[in-house]
């Protein structure tokens, strides 16, 4: 099964740094399940109204709103149905 969730970081200069992971768990032959995690997006926060967000592939784009930085990389990464 796999599933998209938001985690926070921090980096060294105290600035948050927001990461949208992908989760699959998966069974191992002994039972024991094992959950494998990939960014496949993320969110830096640059001053108090200016965001950075971008894709592994490389491709940014700068928000003036966390919620567009957001959707702008939910969408990107097809996590959340467009239509």
């Amino acid at each position: 099964m796999m599933e998209t969730q938001w985690i926070r970081i921090v980096d060294t200069n105290g600035q948050p740094r927001w990461r949208l992971i992908q989760v699959q768990e998966e069974s191992r032959l002994d039972g024991i399940p094992k959950a494998l995690a990939r960014i496949v997006g993320g969110i830096d926060k640059l001053s108090e109204d200016s965001y950075l967000a971008y894709l592994p592939g490389g491709q940014t784009c700068p928000f003036y709103s966390y919620s567009c930085a957001v959707l702008w990389i939910e969408i990107e990464c097809k996590t959340i149905p467009v239509g």
